[in-house]
């Protein structure tokens, strides 16, 4: 009997680490599949055949302003059209014969056709229609892009900046959109996408709108009459709490400078202005993230991107361009970071008058003030794990700086 039992065990345990193993294997099968998909994708018949969706030109699964970026560098080229009955810009995966492909490619490879959006054999300005609304739809398994950080002080900058603070709930507030400054221009421009990342809990969503600027440096003025010589798109993903904007040129000519480019408009809601606790005043935060500027050969550029704040007080409102590179003021040094249980926060040349510790939403967790000395210790007890903002207040300005805070579970 205990034979018969010990046998039946074997039996099933070899048939618990069957199903195991091959689940494995069909996983790591998918996987490939889904790989290939991006490449070599169908065959039929034993022809090689490409899969592709209008817009979505890098063919990662997703249509973002990167996608701009190709269709801007490749405008003007031509190639072979696609068939007639796929030559529209419908959100569905058409076939692609291998001999449609153009031969002609972008540097990472991606060929032209991808860029067609129409397929009539040629990429113009109406090939960017494709993209129009479609941000952030996806397809099959997606792979998000890269991008490269740039250094503050190093690298150019992409900020921020409103002379507004929040009155009412309600309120429009206008942010002016820079890329470059004066010591940091933009060299060789040709392209940029990037995303305004805002708590939605106090942006009232479907505000957010962006405008780029008439005869900005990235389209200087030239003969009267003359025609625009950039595109931009943008679209907001309320749900997200990302806004999308992408730029390019489109005579094939890159320029350089600095300054002003657009505007960003959100309504605000939600703001607490009179708490009694003094603790739960609320700070809307506008972080850019998601940063791709390119020359007219698609070398990346890297940028380095900061964050806005602004309040209901003139003390709440901090530009998008560090106050310490304003202000020449030194960098605070705070740690450990991530740090689980307190936080050392140093500024040597300068006195610290008062400390917010910021959550995501914009809300001030904790607040220490009447501190006037140049190092505090912050104890985090009771302070959840996640992402931060450390507000310090000095009488030279204020100061930004993003922790992790982590907890064990």
């Amino acid at each position: 009997m205990n034979n018969l039992i010990s046998y039946w065990v074997k039996i099933l345990l070899f048939c618990v680490l069957s199903i195991m193993f091959g689940s494995v294997l069909f996983a790591q099968q998918e996987e490939k599949v889904n790989k290939d998909k991006r490449n070599k994708v169908l065959e039929d018949d034993g022809e090689e055949e490409y899969e592709l969706w209008p817009g979505d030109v890098d063919r990662n699964g997703i249509v973002s302003g990167v996608d701009l970026l190709y269709i801007g560098i490749g405008l003007g080229e031509t190639g072979p059209a696609r068939e007639v009955k796929h030559q529209n810009i419908d959100w569905y995966g058409r076939k692609l014969k291998k001999e449609k492909l153009w031969k002609k490619k972008f540097k990472d490879g991606t060929d032209y056709a991808f860029a067609d959006t129409w397929g009539d054999g040629q990429i113009g300005t109406e090939d960017f229609e494709a993209l129009e609304g479609r941000f952030d739809w996806t397809y099959g398994q997606s792979h998000p892009n890269e991008f490269t950080e740039g250094s503050p002080g190093v690298d150019p900058p992409i900020f921020l900046t409103t002379n507004e603070v929040i009155t009412h709930n309600g309120q429009a507030i206008e942010f002016q959109i820079h890329l470059g400054d004066a010591d940091l221009p933009v060299k060789k421009f040709y392209g940029i996408t990037f995303k305004i990342k805002y708590n939605t809990s106090l942006v009232r969503p479907g505000s957010p709108s962006t405008s780029i600027a008439e005869n900005s440096w990235l389209d200087p003025p030239g003969f009267q009459h003359r025609r625009s010589n950039i595109k931009g798109l943008s679209l907001d993903n309320s749900s997200l709490g990302r806004t999308q904007l992408a730029v390019t040129r489109l005579n094939k000519k890159q320029v350089s400078g600095a300054g002003s480019i657009g505007t960003y408009i959100v309504i605000v809601e939600n703001v607490d202005f009179f708490d009694p606790s003094g603790i739960d005043i609320h700070s809307i935060i506008l972080g850019i993230e998601d940063v791709k500027l390119i020359d007219k050969q698609f070398n990346e550029i890297p940028v380095d991107a900061s964050i806005a704040v602004i309040g209901p007080n003139e003390n709440d409102v901090m530009d998008g361009r560090q106050q310490s590179l304003k202000n020449n003021l030194p960098e605070i040094e705070v740690y450990p970071n991530p740090s689980s249980e307190f936080l050392v926060v140093e500024h040597p040349s300068n006195k610290i008058q008062e400390l917010e510790l910021i959550d995501q939403n914009g809300q001030t967790i904790k607040r220490v003030r009447g501190i006037h000395g140049s190092s505090f210790r912050l104890d985090l007890n009771g302070v959840s794990g996640g992402a931060y903002w450390l507000r310090l207040h000095t009488p030279k300005g204020i100061q930004l700086k993003s922790i992790l805070i982590e907890k064990s579970r």
